[in-house]
């Protein structure tokens, strides 16, 4: 999934954050879900903001460059080809949770007309598909940083939450936030160089971002252990939708229909 430019109503605010993950975390207490006797879980992907490039005219601020930013961060992620990493990660973070508790597993991308103008997602949609347990997944912020006479930096922001039934009472949520990737993790780069050879360093360093936010949350919410594939990151991707009967045991990632 790929997001752009929304609409003239987005106000950007490019928040400065630190490497790792911000722990403003409720955990998962395991007996809620055994009281739960939840049998189905659907991975909601909310819709994402737009991918944030520079603002490389400094003549430029306020609207005019938050939206200058906007457009330079949709033709980063056209001309590159770039994914959203939010659905692998609500995948990477349901299918092992669906093994543990037993549960058949689905997916339902939230339609883009529901976004609101200000670029929030609103409440919880009755137009969500029928399940006992729903994973709420969403990217909160991504793009890339590159002050005139300082260093391109990649930042991405992830947030999840887990609600029961139709009521969406809130079971365990976490987020995470990372920046300046390029910088700790290499050499000081450029813009010129982040964005070389089909912004190769946007795509890895938003791939590190997603497996330090795996296996954060995996542990930190939903109590992973250790051997589990989630809790060390790089899970396996999300198998075709599939429109076979699923197993407790071996939950199929479908695409589940609205109410």
């Amino acid at each position: 999934m790929k997001t752009g430019v929304a609409g003239a109503g987005w106000i950007v605010v490019v928040a400065a954050t630190t490497l790792g993950c911000v722990p403003a975390w409720k955990p998962l207490n395991p007996a809620s879900i055994e009281r739960s006797k939840a049998k189905t879980i659907v991975v909601v992907l909310r819709r994402s903001p737009p991918f944030i490039g520079p603002n490389r005219n400094i003549l430029v601020g306020g609207l005019a460059g938050g939206m200058a930013a906007m457009s330079e961060g949709q033709k980063i992620v056209e001309t590159n080809d770039i994914d959203d990493p939010a659905e692998n990660l609500g995948h990477d973070l349901g299918a092992p949770f669906a093994r543990r508790y037993q549960l058949s597993l689905s997916a339902f991308e939230e339609p883009a007309a529901v976004m609101q103008r200000n670029g929030e997602s609103p409440a919880p949609a009755a137009g969500w598909p029928a399940a006992d347990l729903y994973l709420e997944v969403k990217t909160t912020k991504w793009g890339v940083d590159a002050p005139l006479l300082g260093e391109a930096v990649v930042f991405y922001g992830f947030s999840a939450r887990l609600l029961e039934g139709a009521k969406r009472t809130v079971l365990a949520e976490g987020d995470c936030e990372t920046k300046n990737l390029a910088g700790q993790r290499a050499a000081k780069r450029s813009y010129e160089d982040v964005l070389a050879n089909g912004a190769a360093m946007v795509k890895r360093q938003l791939t590190i971002a997603a497996n330090d936010c795996l296996t954060d949350l995996s542990r930190g919410i939903f109590l992973a252990p250790a051997d589990d594939p989630a809790a060390s990151a790089g899970g396996a991707p999300p198998p075709a939708p599939a429109a076979s009967t699923t197993s407790p045991t071996a939950p199929v990632l479908q695409r589940a229909d609205p109410e």
